[in-house]
This record gives structure tokens, C-alpha cells and sequence, in this order.
């Protein structure tokens, strides 16, 4: 995978020498939580997907309901949980659900199943293609172009996976455009 190919760059760039700082833009998987609404409890009460979505933006981001001013400044005002209440996974599992059949409000852990869900953090694109971009600052008076040189050989022991291609950027990329 890609990303498997970048932490192989990355540690070929933060065991050189003349290297200070090699970093990624790649982001670490967060932690958030997956919600399965049951379509049969769900339906029985007239409670859509779309519903438990509105109820979750609602209580956990704030439901915009207009501005008040004070004096020249402006200030958003929402209808949101109290920090205490949409905080933790329970939190979540808590939040009412309101059935427009019955009237009732119901926890959402009535009609769904909450879990724990690693996903990854924003994919960076360019040209429409997925990118990982691995920088490295070098020790002052190093040129970039010989600690490129000299992690050459690492980098062309990357066995690549279909699809995958490693590019040269910062000053290599710039010395090229120039001819």
C-alpha cells in the first residue's frame, strides 16, 4: 500500500546522517465511532438514517439557530449538548432520537449499534492521485541533491506495488524544470 511504501522512505530518510527532520503529510488513523441504525427497529418507529444523522450533527456539532450582536460583534448562536453530555462513546449512544410517528424520543442505542472505528485521517490528492508527501530538512551546509543521491540505492530497493511510484520533488524538481 502506499502507505506502507511512504514509512519504508521515511525511515530510509531519518537514518541518514546529514538528515535533521523527515516528516509526512500523511495523517495517523483517528478514532471515531461507527453507528449501524437497524432498519426493522428503526422503520417500526418511523426513524430514518437521515434522522439519526440530524439528531448526532445536532447534539455533537451544534444546530445553528441565528446570530446575536454585541455591539459591532457578531455571535453565533447554537443548539448544541452541553460539553458533558457529547464527549464520550455512552454520549453518543444517549442522544434521542425523536420518532415522528409516536412523539417519543428515544436513545439511538435503541435503534442502532455503536462501535469503536479507526479510519484514516484526510487523503492529500494531486492531479486527482492519491499522494504521500515525505519531506526532510538537511544538516546546514548539506546539498539536498547529495543526501538525495546518497538515499538513491534505498529508495530503489522499495519493491513498489502496482500502481504506486515514488517522484522527486523540492530542489531535484526544480533543477529539472530548469532544463
Amino acid at each position: 500500500s502506499i502507505n506502507a511504501v511512504a514509512a519504508q522512505v521515511l525511515q530510509a530518510m531519518q537514518q541518514h546522517p546529514e538528515v535533521i527532520w523527515a516528516r509526512s503529510d500523511h495523517q495517523q488513523p483517528r478514532q471515531g465511532l461507527s453507528v449501524d441504525v437497524d432498519a426493522e427497529v428503526a422503520n417500526r418507529l418511523g426513524i430514518t438514517k437521515g434522522m439519526v444523522a440530524t439528531s448526532l450533527a445536532t447534539g455533537l456539532a451544534g444546530l445553528p439557530l441565528g446570530t446575536v450582536w454585541e455591539g459591532d460583534h457578531p455571535v453565533q448562536v447554537r443548539l448544541i449538548n452541553a460539553p458533558e453530555d457529547r464527549d464520550g462513546f455512552d454520549d453518543v449512544a444517549d442522544q434521542h432520537v425523536t420518532s415522528p410517528l409516536t412523539g417519543a424520543s428515544i436513545p439511538l442505542r435503541q435503534v442502532a449499534t455503536i462501535t469503536n472505528d479507526w479510519s484514516l485521517g484526510s487523503i492529500v490528492r494531486r492531479n486527482g492521485i492519491p499522494t504521500v508527501t515525505l519531506r526532510a530538512d538537511v544538516r546546514r551546509g548539506t546539498l539536498p541533491a547529495d543526501v538525495l543521491a546518497a538515499l538513491q540505492p534505498d529508495l530503489d530497493a522499495i519493491a513498489l506495488p502496482p500502481g504506486i511510484r515514488l517522484d522527486h520533488g523540492g530542489e531535484h524538481e526544480s533543477a529539472a524544470e530548469n532544463y
